[in-house]
């Protein structure tokens, strides 16, 4: 009886009590003290200054006196303007209802999370389901990236080489890597890449593109009738001779492209854990930056951060992103990454 009373004792000694930052506290946007809807809380160490709602992409240009957001919804599509300590909201003409035979050349209807300024002050905006790259500034007009053989593009995240007038675009929806020469403002190249391309970033020479492939598998469109019910489970053996292996380098991994002339694929890094038992919907990198030396990836599902050598592409080690007293759980999970100078 002794050792019972002695050990509910003990366990009461470690026992914690945790809860998020915020307490019971709802969600909400203050300029001294925002809420996040995970129950965090969010101090601004400078001024505070209101976006449109759904912000997912962000954008400085160089002197740095001038801040973009894309905001992208669930009240409408916006791109919001902080300069000289004021905050100006563009918005576009409304939600892309139904995909038909294109939208008209300055037919702006929405913004996702890609954004880059130019050297002229002209800003880069993605806008998603159109497939087209949208420029904001005097001379405003749009790319489209539905050429040729593709014509269901899904603009996410830019990159911009502004020595030679390169963007690199993603396109979501068909996994490649579209490249536009800003200077005739139409596609040079189109390369194909790892599943649901997310992220990217360029090395600091521009001879390298870096980017993040959050999904898994490469779906196809079935021929004949459907049917009103899942043919099989994931995992099983039976999904596996359908769906492919989870696990292929274009899965959850890190694609590295040369791009000092054409651009190509170089290689496929794998980051983070593979789709197993214990890692159920694989690593999800999520987000890229990189200086002369390592590049560093955010892996969403495991909330760790994989180092990467930039010389030889060499995986070197993993960060963990733990709560203390909580290191089995996830939850945390890291998406945007960026590096201070040289540190």
């Amino acid at each position: 009886m002794k050792n019972l009373l002695f050990l509910v004792a003990a366990l009461g000694c470690v026992a914690a009590d945790y809860s998020a930052p915020a307490g019971d506290r709802p969600a909400n946007a203050k300029p001294e003290d925002t809420v996040l809807p995970g129950g965090r809380l969010l101090t601004p160490l400078g001024k505070h200054y209101m976006t449109g709602s759904g912000t997912f992409g962000i954008a400085v240009n160089d002197d740095a006196s001038v801040v973009a957001t894309a905001d992208g919804g669930p009240n409408g599509f916006s791109v919001t303007f902080i300069r000289n300590g004021t905050a100006e909201r563009v918005r576009t003409k409304g939600r892309v209802e139904s995909v038909g035979e294109g939208p008209d050349e300055d037919d702006w209807k929405s913004v996702f999370m890609g954004l880059a300024f130019g050297a002229d002050g002209e800003l880069y905006a993605s806008e998603g389901n159109s497939g087209r790259v949208r420029i904001v500034g005097k001379k405003g007009s749009a790319i489209d990236t539905n050429i040729g053989e593709f014509k269901d593009s899904y603009t996410g995240d830019l990159a911009l080489d502004r020595n030679r007038g390169l963007l690199y675009v993603l396109d979501q929806a068909n996994f490649r890597v579209v490249t536009i020469d800003v200077r005739q403002r139409k596609v040079v190249a189109s390369t194909k890449v790892g599943r649901v391309p997310f992220a990217m970033a360029l090395s600091p020479d521009r001879n390298r593109l870096y980017v993040t492939n959050i999904g898994m598998f490469e779906y196809k469109f079935l021929k004949g009738e459907p049917i009103p019910f899942p043919l099989f489970g994931f995992p099983s053996r039976e999904s596996k001779a359908a769906l492919g292996d989870p696990n292929v380098q274009e899965s959850n991994s890190l694609c590295v492209l040369d791009v000092s002339a054409s651009p190509r694929v170089i290689t496929f890094i794998p980051t983070g854990f593979p789709f197993g038992r214990n890692t159920h919907g694989g690593s999800s990198p999520s987000g890229v930056a990189a200086n002369g030396e390592s590049i560093f990836v955010s892996n969403g599902h495991n909330d760790s951060i994989t180092v990467v050598n930039a010389k030889t592409l060499k995986c070197e080690r993993d960060i963990p992103i733990r709560l203390p007293g909580l290191e089995g759980y996830r939850g945390v999970p890291p998406i945007g990454l960026t590096i201070m100078g040289n540190r």
